[in-house]
C-alpha cells in the first residue's frame, strides 16, 4: 500500500501522487463520519471491511495510474536522450579525469534510502508467485537533485517495474553531486533484495 508521502522526484508522478492522496484523505474522512454515525456494532464491524475493500481497490487503481505514469515518463526521457544526441553541445558531460566528483547524498542516507524505496513498493502486484526478489536499480541524480533515467534490471519484470516507480516516488531531492565546487549529474545504483512473509 502506498503512503500518503508526497514524491518530489517528477511532475508525472507528484501530480498522480497528489491524486490519489486527496482521494484517500476524503474517503477516509467519510468512512470515518459514517462509522461514528452508526451505533450497531454489527453495522460498522461491516462499514469497516467495506472500508478496507474499497481501500484495497484504490490501490490497485493508484498503481495502475503510476504504471500509466511510468511510460509517459520514459517516453519523455527517451525523446530528451535523442534529442541529447541530436545536438551534442546540449550534453553535458563529465570527464572522469577532470577533477574528484563529490558523490550525491540522500537525506538521512543510504539506510533512509533503502527504507523508503522498500516502503513505496507496491507489493501486491507480485508476491503471489514469489517471495523473494532481487534486482539492480540505477538512475541518474541531475545537477537539482532530482532522479531521472531510472532502470531496473532483476529476473523479474514486474518486480523491476515495481522498483522503477518506487524510485520515482521517494519524497525526497538528493544532495547533488558536484565536480570543482558545482552540481553536476551523477549515475547512481543500488542493489535491492526484498522478501515478503
Amino acid at each position: 500500500m502506498y503512503g500518503s508521502i508526497f514524491s518530489q522526484q517528477n511532475e508525472e508522478f507528484k501530480s498522480a501522487k497528489h491524486y490519489f492522496n486527496a482521494q484517500k484523505s476524503m474517503l477516509n474522512y467519510e468512512f470515518s463520519r459514517k462509522l461514528k454515525s452508526e451505533s450497531d456494532s454489527l453495522r460498522k464491524n461491516q462499514i469497516y471491511s467495506d472500508y478496507e475493500e474499497f481501500m484495497t481497490k484504490l490501490d490497485s487503481i493508484e498503481n495502475k495510474a503510476y504504471l500509466a505514469s511510468l511510460v509517459k515518463v520514459k517516453n519523455m526521457e527517451d525523446l530528451q536522450e535523442i534529442r541529447i544526441r541530436q545536438n551534442p553541445e546540449a550534453a553535458h558531460h563529465l570527464n572522469p579525469f577532470s577533477g574528484k566528483i563529490t558523490k550525491p547524498e540522500y537525506p538521512g542516507g543510504m539506510e533512509k534510502l533503502r527504507q523508503q524505496i522498500t516502503e513505496l513498493f507496491y507489493a501486491d502486484a507480485f508476491t503471489d508467485y514469489r517471495k523473494e526478489f532481487r534486482t539492480r536499480i540505477s538512475f541518474l541524480v541531475n545537477e537539482t537533485g532530482q532522479i531521472t533515467q531510472v532502470n531496473a534490471e532483476g529476473d523479474d519484470t514486474l518486480f523491476n517495474t515495481q522498483a522503477t516507480i518506487a524510485v520515482y516516488l521517494l519524497p525526497e531531492k538528493f544532495q547533488p553531486a558536484t565536480l570543482k565546487g558545482k552540481p553536476v549529474k551523477y549515475e547512481y545504483h543500488i542493489p535491492v533484495f526484498l522478501k515478503f512473509d
